[in-house]
């Protein structure tokens, strides 16, 4: 991969009140919520750009705080690489109809 993103998070935000207390019976599992969508975006921008990219979760953040500056209150949730394709990306598998991943209850 020619770059690598790394994706943080700030800690004690996103799901939580301003007491402190958590939001929703969710408690933190906000914050990864919130990077899953801001993975997603990012991933599809790069996507229309035509580089390629793969979402990394398996990292040791320690390593990662030895060559970057985050704050305590910041952590790492995941790593993309990203690089333009040497090769056209294979096809995948079909796509499934939306009727099999939808159901609308009235």
């Amino acid at each position: 991969a020619r770059l690598l993103v790394i994706v943080s998070v700030v800690t004690g935000i996103s799901g939580y009140e301003k007491d402190g207390s958590y939001s929703t019976p969710k408690k933190d599992r906000w914050e990864m919520f919130d990077a899953g969508n801001a993975n997603q975006t990012f991933l599809l921008a790069a996507h229309s750009k035509g580089v390629g990219s793969v979402i990394l979760g398996v990292f040791d953040e320690n390593k990662i705080r030895q060559y970057i500056s985050l704050p305590e209150n910041e952590r790492v949730t995941n790593l993309i690489a990203l690089g333009y394709p040497l090769e056209p990306a294979k096809s995948g598998p079909p796509r499934k109809e939306v009727s099999e991943l939808l159901e609308i209850i009235e």
